[in-house]
């Protein structure tokens, strides 16, 4: 009974977790995103020092997908895209658990240009959608150095937009599959050491 119970309860924490592992973003079928790697920037000006990445596009398809991950709940980050004379109309989308929910999203209209703030952890997916191919437009993305910061700000939160103090809240969502494991860990434990004390 012990050990039949003991097999049920792995089963069905192998289950949970390879869902979770197939629910992070970024993962959808037939969509390949382009990595967008953060590099050194050092400058005089201590407040523009961190991470950043620029990268200049010639898209030839309706969409594209982009990511950029390593980033930080407390620093700031920048994402810009801008696009030369004679482009017709790119439409942007900011996503953080999956492609198809947009948590930010805007357009370069007649000024050829978008932007955002915010601050996120780990990281975010970038959808472009051009109007018109082929499309020629330049991403900047860049991070900051960590802020010390009394809160956390939630996923997206503008910069002015306050933090919000919900430290319990985001450890339980964060690390509720590790608490899990544990518990199954300990019951396992005691289910086995009721069946050598049975035994004997």
């Amino acid at each position: 009974m012990y050990m039949r119970l003991s097999i049920f309860m792995l089963f069905a924490l192998a289950l949970l977790s390879g869902g979770l592992l197939r629910a992070q973003p970024f993962t959808l079928d037939n969509i390949t995103p382009t990595e967008l790697l953060l590099v050194d920037y050092k400058k005089e000006d201590t407040l523009r020092r961190g991470l950043i990445n620029v990268t200049t596009v010639n898209q030839v398809k309706d969409t594209a997908w982009y990511f950029v991950k390593g980033l930080s709940m407390f620093s700031p980050v920048y994402f810009g895209l801008t696009a030369p004379e004679g482009n017709g109309n790119i439409r942007v989308q900011l996503c953080k658990d999956n492609w198809k929910t947009a948590n930010r999203s805007g357009e370069t209209g007649e000024k050829r240009h978008y932007q955002e703030q915010f601050k996120t952890e780990g990281d975010f997916g970038i959808m472009v959608i051009a109007e018109q191919k082929p499309a020629s437009y330049t991403m900047i993305t860049w991070t900051g150095k960590e802020a010390k910061e009394v809160g956390i700000t939630s996923p997206f939160k503008g910069e002015g937009e306050g933090a919000i103090k919900e430290q319990g809240g985001n450890f339980l969502k964060e690390n509720y599959l590790y608490i899990l494991i544990g518990l199954m860990v300990v019951v396992i434990a005691y289910l086995v050491f009721k069946m050598k004390k049975s035994k004997n």
